[in-house]
């Protein structure tokens, strides 16, 4: 496959503005309310991230600070994540399932000054441990019913009457090398380290993205992962890079399915038990002989595909047997809008045959692995005890 040349964000601050720029009117979010589907415009995901990143500037959120996401993966998310990148401030991600303990840790560690809770529920799990956090002086949450906090709707309020001048000088002072991350991972031992990510690692998954045409304009991503994870991440700014849409999870795992049947996602990037059970729902349906034949037709169609080779008439007819037979009704079950090219010969039959496999060893078999292995190299974080100059944003 060709790489091309394309136009990608310098820093995750640019990211919204330029999305607005090319894509305007299209659809970037996609999130259930009320029972029904709807979508937000690359335009209006502009407005919400700086209105967010005004209200930041507003409550004093200075470049280099520390903003802490408590929640589940929804837009919100994602919108304030670019706001606070927006107002030079470094996004610090907490798992919705973490103890109140593990929460009142990162926090601490970090040094943030600022978190967007989704709900009461994830706001009190703070309460019982803010005197041990000096450093953390504003709370915001997403849900605001009986949460004593300022909700996110009120914060973008008073950033839409903030100093537009202001938050364009703190975008445009941001670099490549600056931290934009710091995710918090278990390691081996201890206590979780804080692993930092720049803006040029999260900014070069938009390029590969673009280079190998991984996903399209016309992907429908559909996004139940924690966005607390770095794969996760990478999915989110890989498809907002090419003008797709993100599809976000409606409630928890007994969702996944119905969803799916509604927005007929292009693409669900998943962690292996996932198809795991796919693959043992079928398994138990299909004879093994059967299954590991029509998986082996299907996987030498995918390969023959994505080498630009043509496919011999009789291959071609036996996997129209066995797409019909079983690979549509694999797609079937995450609402079968996957890609022909994606979907029909490639992602399907390696959900049957390979549901075992490591996600990532699946990407390395593709050509995007170095990239994506490249793409993985963490810093370990610094002594955080060492505050930032409060005028930058320098580790």
């Amino acid at each position: 496959m060709r790489p091309h040349r394309v136009e990608v964000p310098n820093t995750l601050a640019d990211l919204p503005f330029l999305g607005a720029e090319r894509f305007g009117q299209r659809p970037a979010q996609r999130f259930k309310r009320d029972g029904v589907w709807r979508d937000l415009t690359y335009a209006e995901l502009r407005d919400s991230a700086r209105e967010v990143g005004l209200g930041l500037v507003a409550l004093g959120v200075r470049p280099g600070d520390r903003v802490c996401v408590l929640s589940e993966t929804r837009p919100e998310w994602v919108q304030a994540e670019l706001g606070i990148a927006a107002a030079g401030a470094v996004l610090v991600p907490i798992y919705p399932s973490s103890s109140p303990e593990e929460c009142a840790w990162v926090i601490g560690n970090s040094g943030a000054v600022a978190v967007i809770f989704e709900n009461a529920a994830q706001l009190a799990k703070i309460e019982q441990h803010r005197h041990r956090l000096p450093e953390l002086r504003h709370a915001v949450v997403v849900d605001p019913a009986a949460a004593a906090a300022a909700s996110l709707e009120q914060l973008r309020a008073r950033g839409r009457d903030g100093d537009r001048s202001e938050l364009e000088r703190r975008t445009a002072g941001m670099r490549p090398d600056d931290p934009a991350l710091i995710i918090y991972t278990s390691g081996t031992t201890g206590r979780p380290k804080g692993c930092v990510l720049t803006h040029r690692n999260m900014t070069a998954c938009c390029r590969v993205t673009e280079e190998l045409r991984v996903v399209g304009a016309d992907a429908v991503a559909y996004l139940f992962l924690p966005l607390a994870h770095v794969f996760a991440q990478v999915v989110q700014l890989s498809v907002s890079s090419v003008g797709g849409v993100v599809a976000y999870c409606s409630g928890d795992a007994s969702t996944i399915v119905p969803d799916c049947a509604e927005v007929r996602p292009t693409c669900m990037p998943s962690v292996p038990r996932i198809f795991e059970k796919v693959h043992a729902l079928f398994a138990s349906q299909v004879p093994a002989d059967t299954l590991s034949k029509a998986v082996e037709v299907g996987l030498a169609v995918r390969r023959l595909e994505r080498a630009g080779g043509p496919v011999p008439e009789q291959l071609r007819r036996g996997f129209e047997q066995v797409d019909t037979q079983l690979f549509a009704k694999v797609r079937a079950v995450f609402g079968g809008g996957a890609d022909d090219d994606v979907g029909r010969s490639g992602v399907h039959a390696e959900v049957v045959h390979r549901a075992h496999d490591s996600a990532v060893e699946r990407l390395t078999r593709r050509p995007a692995g170095p990239y994506i292995a490249r793409l993985a190299r963490y810093s370990p974080c610094p002594d955080l005890g060492a505050r930032p100059d409060r005028g930058g944003s320098e580790m």
